[in-house]
């Protein structure tokens, strides 16, 4: 794509889908780092699984309400998803499910938190990527699929794959996000 279209454009001009590549920032800024490519569609089999999930709940709609999503319809991929929800009034976001293997690969589990209170002790870059994903998900009302190096020393050999998918709540505003963490080993890359 054009370097000169804003991430906003170049997802328009992909049908509504945003898929992106991350490869170990400090900074999350999605229209000017580099290290970002937008793609067509996730690579990860779970990540593929949720997004086709999600799209077949779309319809013809542009996003899916929360009440088309049933959990026991992704009980494979259950400990990797995410919901979190807009908090009104603020630019913060509340995690309503945090999936146990999730948890695991963070080492925390953030059920309950809001997205400002996550990656304190990573100098805030998780944090700030997770809100500027969510942000832009409802910006764009489109899923946002991100694929991140591990950046610490634990976590270095692997690769997450991350899909962050707007849903309504009943209305036409964007309410919830249903997302799914998944992880490959860096060798299974190449």
């Amino acid at each position: 794509m054009p370097d000169n279209l804003s991430s906003a454009q170049q997802i328009s001009k992909n049908n509504n889908i945003c898929v992106c590549v991350l490869v170990s920032t400090n900074s999350f800024d999605m229209d000017n780092d580099p290290s970002i490519t937008f793609l067509d569609e996730p690579e990860h089999p779970g990540a593929v699984k949720l997004w086709q999930y999600w799209l077949e709940k779309r319809g013809d709609r542009q996003v899916p309400d929360r009440s088309d999503i049933t959990l026991t319809d992704l009980s494979d991929i259950a400990p990797n998803l995410l919901i979190t929800e807009v908090v009104e009034g603020t630019a913060d976001f509340r995690i309503r499910l945090y999936g146990s293997a999730v948890a695991e690969m963070t080492g925390q589990d953030r059920t309950g938190k809001l997205v400002s209170e996550v990656g304190t002790d990573l100098g805030g870059a998780t944090r700030d990527r997770w809100r500027t994903v969510t942000s832009r998900a409802a910006e764009t009302r489109a899923p946002i699929i991100l694929k991140v190096r591990g950046s610490r020393p634990q976590t270095d050999h692997l690769m997450f794959h991350s899909v962050t998918l707007p849903l309504t709540n009943g209305s036409e505003k964007i309410a919830q996000y249903l997302g799914g963490m998944f992880t490959s080993y860096m060798s299974e890359e190449a």
